[in-house]
């Protein structure tokens, strides 16, 4: 088992095999083979009792794999062990093995993956045996969604199957920005960071224009315009072309200027003017490949 401690001795012979009774000979004891990169420590170092023989005790090798072992001693030739295979530890952690953040478009369903979630013991060896339940939450302010395949239906958990290290799924969310996901149910649960970006522009929305609706007369005053996209984020995309007076034709709305373009998923139309009757006025702003909005009505006093 990995990071488990482990004995070896070693007995000085002749050519014939016989043991050779002298002590104070140092022996070093070495990985031989060592496919997976694992390294030994531990006191690798011992000098022979009289018998002969030298006990390392207390080495540890923590990676997974399979070994050997060799062992040296100046004037003496050395040997090398029979390999034997050092296994994971129980699984103590959980380590998301694909690339984080995790990123994508907004959207209802679970479009984002697969997401590989692994066990791993202490030492960071995947770790199988009986199967896992995992846990699965989003942040509440992500509106995120999980699910086994993508856009499938809603989950809360998955589970790794006995005999696996691993199991994969998918994640989705609403809103736009960086938040967060979380897996748990081996050791400390584990934070995983998301990147939501807004989904295709698809409406216009106003701002608040003036207090309730009212604006003070004869003087200018701004609107700002968003770019949404289905979800209500705000998409950096489209161009504001033209806002317009509707409602009453006496309630004139003047100024420049009256085509801009979009900064972070906002129009800002500043130095508009009232130049006509004081109620029952109302906006109409258009953009390339987007419906036209209207605002609610406001009025002048």
């Amino acid at each position: 088992m990995a990071g488990a401690k482990f004995s070896l001795t070693v007995q000085l012979r002749t050519l014939w095999e016989f043991p050779l009774l002298l002590g104070d000979i140092p022996v070093t004891v070495a990985i031989g083979a060592s496919p997976g990169g694992g390294s030994l420590s531990g006191p690798t170092k011992v000098d022979t009792k009289w018998t002969g023989t030298a006990t390392f005790n207390d080495l540890i090798i923590t990676k997974a794999g399979t070994y050997t072992l060799t062992v040296s001693s100046p004037g003496f030739a050395g040997t090398v062990s029979r390999s034997f295979t050092v296994t994971p530890a129980a699984a103590a952690q959980l380590v998301v093995t694909t690339p984080t953040p995790v990123s994508g478009v907004a959207s209802a369903t679970a479009n984002l993956g697969p997401v590989t979630v692994e066990r791993r013991d202490q030492f960071g060896n995947p770790a199988v045996g009986t199967a896992s339940s995992i846990n699965l939450a989003s942040d509440t302010s992500a509106n995120g969604v999980f699910a086994e395949t993508v856009t499938g239906p809603g989950i809360t958990s998955v589970s790794i199957p006995a005999g696996s290290s691993s199991a994969s799924f998918y994640y989705g969310a609403k809103i736009a920005g960086t938040t967060l996901f979380t897996v748990s149910g081996i050791g400390t649960p584990l934070s995983v960071p998301v990147q939501i970006l807004p989904a295709q522009a698809s409406k216009l929305e106003f701002g608040k224009i003036g207090l309730d609706g009212v604006l003070p007369k004869n003087v200018h005053f701004i609107v700002t315009v968003s770019v949404l996209d289905v979800f209500g984020n705000a998409v950096d995309a489209p161009t504001i072309t033209t806002i317009n007076q509707t409602g009453a034709a006496k309630c004139s709305i003047g100024g420049a200027p009256q085509t801009v373009s979009s900064v972070h998923g906002v129009a800002s139309f500043i130095g508009l003017i009232h130049n006509g009757q004081q109620d029952d006025c109302r906006l109409t702003v258009t953009s390339t490949d987007l419906p036209p909005k209207d605002s609610a009505t406001f009025k002048f006093r």
